[in-house]
């Protein structure tokens, strides 16, 4: 009896023990796999919290890039440069961003018609400024003189302001040319001409003479001289809703289309609501984002 009952303690202890090691063998099976299950959740929520981080910080980027972009510190300066081959004195006005960029984004902007009288070159600081503050070296250059021809008000003004227009075109190639010995980092390769009324047209003779010195032409109501049709380059125009273009100056819907230009009419503003005198602050914001979206506009 002693020794059947020890058999069967025998074989209950063996049969424990296999059931055991089974059990254990199972367990650990089972504890690896979970191990392993737990590493692979652990990787992927590491991955998506390192993506959700990166994406934030991107965003976070960005917008503090859009910030500094609005808030860009600007100075500016008046100088009095002078044509000795011309013998001419040409005021300008820089409008110069706090950027480190190594190739400085230049704009040329061409003010309206003053009666040859005061400053009208400083009179568009609201656009100038606004375009510094976005990264722009924009250069405001005084295209009459006290002691120049009056602007011609009858008769065939395409072909008796040409003078004027001349003038203004010469300028315009010696500032770019003397800001450059001055200011090496400039871009003079490529860079864009803004014009108001008068300087609107002299943006756009300069945009058919030289259409490959520049990026981009823009004109606030020019009214005189054609909108070149030419394919590599960009032409732009903001107009008035109160005084028509000559004839031929804009062209038809189905030119704009095949040269890509963009002409927008701003229904509540006038001709002359366009500079810092007479046009109000929602009128300033309205061409400020319109001529930032064309300056900016990838080709």
């Amino acid at each position: 009896m002693f020794v059947h009952s020890s058999l069967l303690t025998n074989r209950y202890i063996a049969r424990s023990v296999i059931t055991l090691s089974f059990t254990a063998k199972f367990f650990l099976i089972k504890t690896r796999y979970n191990m392993k299950l737990l590493v692979s959740i652990t990787l992927f929520l590491l991955c998506a919290l390192s993506s959700s981080f990166y994406v934030a910080q991107s965003k976070n980027v960005w917008n503090t890039f859009q910030v500094l972009q609005d808030t860009i510190p600007v100075t500016v300066q008046r100088l009095e440069l002078y044509d000795y081959s011309r013998s001419r004195s040409i005021p300008v006005a820089l409008y110069l961003p706090d950027s480190t960029s190594l190739k400085q984004k230049l704009v040329i902007f061409n003010h309206g018609y003053g009666e040859n009288q005061g400053t009208p070159y400083l009179a568009y600081s609201y656009l100038n400024t606004f375009l510094a503050q976005h990264g722009y070296l924009v250069v405001s250059i005084q295209h009459e003189l006290p002691t120049d021809d009056p602007l011609a008000m009858n008769g065939n003004l395409r072909e008796k302001r040409m003078p004027n227009w001349e003038s203004g075109l010469q300028n315009i190639l010696f500032v770019v040319k003397e800001l450059k010995t001055r200011m090496p980092n400039i871009d003079d390769k490529r860079y864009s001409l803004i014009g108001h009324s008068n300087g609107g047209d002299i943006t756009m003779y300069f945009a058919t003479e030289y259409p490959r010195k520049i990026n981009k032409a823009i004109s606030l109501d020019n009214r005189r001289m054609p909108l070149p049709k030419i394919d590599s380059l960009k032409i732009y125009s903001l107009r008035s809703n109160d005084l028509p273009a000559d004839e031929g100056v804009l062209p038809t819907a189905a030119q704009q289309t095949e040269h890509g230009m963009t002409i927008i009419t701003l229904p509540n503003t006038k001709h002359i609501e366009m500079c810092d005198e007479t046009a109000t602050e929602e009128q300033k914001r309205e061409i400020c984002k319109y001529v930032l979206k064309f300056l900016e506009e990838k080709k």
